[in-house]
């Protein structure tokens, strides 16, 4: 699950990005387009290179792909997985970031939270917060375990999001909205997810358990 996060990263920065309601859902589809043909291309390179018990032996495939295909040159695909999780990390620090600032201007966390840098408009408060409650949960333990159990989590959520969105169409039909969705979509992401949480906790019940 965590390899298709991000889609939702970019939500949190509406207020920051240039006409949202034409530039945020073309954002995500073309994004979300190209980081799935993507990956199923390398998935498909995989299965190609390295054997089944290649796989069950090293967890690391990408390690033994690199190692067969490009021989003394097997930095290239480490290389490109370092890349790949500072783009990663700053999404995270961004999104992250906005949504301790928009609870905080909402009086749901601390005002010291709502602070942004008068230069740059940056949450710093928010960006530190963030930075030290993630550096604590890398000492818990097992960094696959946080993995599990965040990304479960976070599906969680975002079933609660959508089901709110339902329940406010159906409560608020006239209320203004920038974006609207066809009802059919949520519904579709709803079972969904659903399937996935459902399969992620039968998958590893010990490691999604921890952070719920």
């Amino acid at each position: 699950m965590f390899a298709y996060q991000g889609w939702a990263y970019l939500n949190s920065a509406t207020e920051e990005v240039v006409n949202p309601t034409r530039n945020l859902p073309l954002a995500i589809m073309i994004s979300m387009s190209i980081c799935t043909a993507v990956y199923v291309a390398f998935n498909a390179a995989l299965y190609v290179v390295v054997t089944p018990d290649e796989m069950l032996i090293n967890p690391a495939a990408a390690v033994i792909f690199s190692n067969k295909v490009y021989g003394k040159f097997n930095f290239i695909i480490p290389l490109c997985v370092s890349i790949s999780t500072f783009g990663s990390s700053n999404g995270i620090i961004m999104m992250s970031s906005r949504l301790y600032f928009a609870g905080a201007r909402e009086g749901h966390m601390p005002a010291i939270l709502a602070m942004t840098n008068k230069h740059l408009h940056t949450p710093i408060p928010a960006v530190i917060l963030m930075s030290t409650v993630s550096i604590i949960y890398i000492f818990i333990g097992d960094v696959f375990v946080l993995i599990n159990a965040s990304q479960v989590t976070a599906l969680i959520a975002y079933i609660a999001v959508a089901l709110a969105l339902i329940w406010l169409r159906h409560k608020m039909p006239d209320a203004p909205r920038p974006v609207k969705v066809n009802l059919a979509f949520p519904v579709v992401f709803i079972i969904g997810s659903a399937i996935l949480v459902v399969s992620s906790v039968q998958g590893a019940p010990k490691d999604t358990s921890k952070f719920e």
